[in-house]
């Protein structure tokens, strides 16, 4: 279930993502939640894509994906202590615009 994902935290605290010259997109592994439900493979899933392919994912998770299962993530990160759903889709809105920015580029994951 997503309330039991979010409780089995491993070792890594964050996620860095960079794609061309964005710098790092930084955000806590407590919303790797949200990223599992709406992404097939989570965040790991787009490392190595590049921008424009890894757009579509984003895409689809945002348009098609999230309103089928809002509600559930909503619930889900509410008992977080550390992260929230807002800041998880914005996290991934601003991931979209950086691969949209940088269509040739590969996307690269430091956790």
């Amino acid at each position: 279930s997503l309330l039991s994902s979010l409780h089995t935290m491993g070792e890594n605290m964050s996620y860095d993502m960079s794609i061309g010259n964005t710098g790092f997109l930084n955000t806590t592994f407590n919303h790797r939640v949200v990223f599992e439900a709406l992404i097939d493979g989570g965040l790991h899933s787009l490392a190595g894509l590049r921008g424009s392919q890894a757009a579509k994912v984003l895409t689809m998770a945002l348009i098609h994906k999230l309103p089928h299962v809002e509600q559930d993530l909503r619930e889900a990160m509410s008992t977080c202590n550390w992260g929230s759903y807002n800041a998880a889709i914005q996290y991934l809105r601003d991931l979209h615009m950086a691969c949209i920015d940088h269509p040739r580029h590969k996307l690269h994951l430091f956790c």
